[in-house]
């Protein structure tokens, strides 16, 4: 329990999401919600956060995160485009 609980003051990222399809803002609390919990599980704590015009070169810490309405055709089709 003690070193999960250092891992989590060790290891944070922050998520930059690119919304360009704006999709509604519950929708991406929830997905947040969901991913957060899951990371913080495995040990990441993670800062979430809506992309801007600057945010043409992201810093090592942070993760591009680009949210789409339709399945790219050049991701496999064995990941699904259902909502979570």
């Amino acid at each position: 329990m003690f070193v999960k609980g250092a891992a989590l003051l060790l290891f944070k990222i922050t998520v930059v999401i690119y919304n360009s399809e704006r999709f509604p803002s519950v929708s991406l609390v929830r997905g947040e919600t969901v991913a957060g919990q899951i990371l913080r599980q495995a040990g990441v704590e993670v800062l979430w956060r809506p992309a801007t015009a600057a945010d043409t070169a992201l810093r090592p810490w942070e993760v591009p995160l680009h949210v789409l309405a339709a399945h790219p055709p050049n991701l496999s089709p064995d990941i699904s485009d259902s909502p979570c």
